[in-house]
């Protein structure tokens, strides 16, 4: 019997999505994206066995979690993802060393969404000056990931602090900061094609926005409230009140609502809370955990020197 068009649409549907496999798979064995994980994963099995950083602190959390003391975090994600990977088992070691494979694999996705995006740039350029520019794309996408904010001698004699109390673009001791990153740049991508596009914008488009959203939300809120508020007055920029403006602010309402369900379970209910003492935000002093670091004249010098790139391209390489 012939096919139908509904049977076409399907084949061709099913066909699209194994080639898009297939070429996922090629692209994460490619040599410069075996040899960063591997790095990467030596980098956290070194730090979680010398340093004591957060990721051991949520390897504990996990483990609170599988004897049944603690439940999940509403931010639950990388634990439960963790733990998927780790059978849910209840041996530290083995959550040590999952931990360190998810946040190899997070560095890893980092790298590959980077070098995409800057392809991407180069591709809108022209195909063969694309070509021509393969290795200074993986060389960049490298280099973004050892990128950190400019430290001076007060900071390295006198703090002795290189990392606390700056503005840095990688981290390397919190582990769903880390888990994060690669959907957040995910979320800041697509979220830019869409501004710069001048077609409509197909629905699914912004289903997948709202699914990076959740993403985020689930994994570590604080990218999105940096993300919500920017978004929201560039959409409104762009659409002004029409329908595909609040066509798009749907996932950041949606994204609204379930954070400040997440804040009634996280700081009024105590759900997965690392404390017994009842945990509390405040947003009306926002230095007031770099008082604790650095002292408050040296604030506007350590913005300073962590958002000098931006600067210096704001007033020397910005387009008049």
């Amino acid at each position: 019997m012939p096919f139908t068009i509904v049977d076409q649409q399907g084949y061709k549907a099913i066909s699209r999505l194994k080639l898009n496999i297939s070429n996922f798979i090629k692209q994460l064995l490619k040599p410069d994206i075996v040899v960063l994980f591997l790095l990467s994963l030596t980098l956290f099995l070194f730090l979680i066995k010398v340093l004591h950083t957060d990721i051991d602190s949520h390897a504990s959390m996990i483990l609170r979690v599988n004897s049944g003391v603690a439940a999940y975090s509403p931010n639950f994600l990388y634990y439960f993802i963790v733990n998927l990977f780790s059978f849910f088992s209840d041996n530290r070691d083995t959550i040590q060393t999952t931990s360190c494979i998810v946040l190899a694999l997070a560095i890893t996705l980092k790298y590959v969404v980077t070098k995409n995006i800057i392809a991407d740039y180069f591709i809108s350029s022209g195909v063969n000056q694309y070509k021509r520019k393969n290795a200074l794309i993986i060389l960049l996408s490298f280099c973004l990931l050892l990128v950190f904010a400019l430290p001076d001698p007060y900071s390295v004699r006198g703090l002795e602090k290189h990392y606390l109390g700056r503005v840095v673009p990688n981290i390397w001791h919190n582990s769903t900061t880390i888990f994060l990153f690669p959907f957040s740049l995910l979320l800041f991508w697509k979220q830019y094609k869409i501004l710069i596009s001048n077609i409509p914008i197909p629905n699914k488009d912004v289903i997948v926005i709202g699914g990076l959203i959740l993403l985020n939300i689930f994994i570590k809120p604080s990218f999105f409230f940096v993300y919500a508020p920017v978004t929201f007055f560039f959409l409104l920029a762009k659409y002004k009140l029409s329908k595909p403006f609040f066509m798009n602010i749907i996932p950041i309402v949606i994204g609204l609502i379930i954070l400040f369900i997440m804040q009634i379970l996280i700081y009024e209910l105590q759900v997965g809370s690392l404390y017994r003492q009842a945990s509390s935000m405040t947003i009306s002093k926002p230095f007031e955990v770099w008082f604790t670091f650095i002292p408050g004249w040296y604030i506007p010098i350590a913005l300073t020197l962590s958002f000098l790139l931006p600067i210096f391209h704001f007033f020397f390489y910005s387009s008049s």
